[in-house]
């Protein structure tokens, strides 16, 4: 194990506690051009996904090394993504998504407490993967998403925000999830929603609207809002 993965939760957690008072311009991140969120096309509100008349969409909010999964209707959202990385994957077909907010790179130490432990990559993803078989996803039909890794501290021997995105990288790989979009990099924070009815994805960097990220083109029409 590296010396940045052995890097104690108090340490990363006051590299992050920074990232929601930097609101300077960006530098881009290395990937991703996407289209402006203007209204998505489910016919709700223009936060990265609909609501129907009767507000029956619950949207979980999916925080700091936060494991969610969804089946049917809901919107997972991950916001202030510093250095972390949020993944959002999506069984299309099957309505099923999930989303995991990892803060460290690599597999949690065994010291770590069980209810800490999806603070790292290799434990986030293995759970955000057990989630989604329990609600009936195909593992071999996930689509995913990537967002984070920004230096928002603009710290010049910062280190951890490529160890995550690396990290997260080598284990979506090695399990030969295809990663669909990913906005990367740079030095703004950035929000990350999946809207599992719509299929889509929403990523918005600073104080920027939401855009859309990626939708599949897998069969999503059989739910439609009321």
């Amino acid at each position: 194990m590296s010396a940045l993965e052995r890097m104690t939760e108090k340490e990363a957690m006051s590299m992050l506690s920074g990232r929601d008072a930097l609101k300077r311009p960006c530098n881009r991140p290395r990937l991703v051009a996407c289209e402006l969120l203007v209204c998505d096309s489910y016919g709700g509100d223009c936060c990265g996904g609909a609501k129907d008349s009767n507000e029956s969409w619950r949207i979980h909010d999916v925080s700091t090394g936060v494991v969610e999964a969804v089946a049917g209707e809901g919107i997972l959202v991950s916001a202030a993504i510093g250095s972390c990385v949020a993944v959002a994957a999506l069984d299309a077909v099957r309505h099923v998504g999930g989303m995991a907010h990892i803060m460290l790179p690599g597999k949690a130490p065994g010291k770590v407490a069980a209810v800490k432990r999806c603070r790292y990559a290799e434990d986030a993803i293995e759970r955000m993967i057990v989630r989604l078989d329990e609600l009936g996803a195909v593992v071999e039909s996930l689509e995913v998403c990537l967002a984070g890794g920004g230096n928002v501290l603009r710290r010049n021997d910062d280190t951890i925000c490529e160890a995550n995105m690396q990290s997260v990288r080598s284990l979506l790989e090695k399990k030969k999830l295809c990663v669909r979009a990913a906005s990367l990099g740079g030095f703004e924070r950035r929000r990350l929603s999946l809207n599992v009815a719509a299929c889509s994805v929403y990523c918005g960097e600073g104080d920027d609207p939401d855009r859309l990220l990626w939708r599949s083109q897998s069969a999503c029409s059989s739910i439609t809002t009321r």
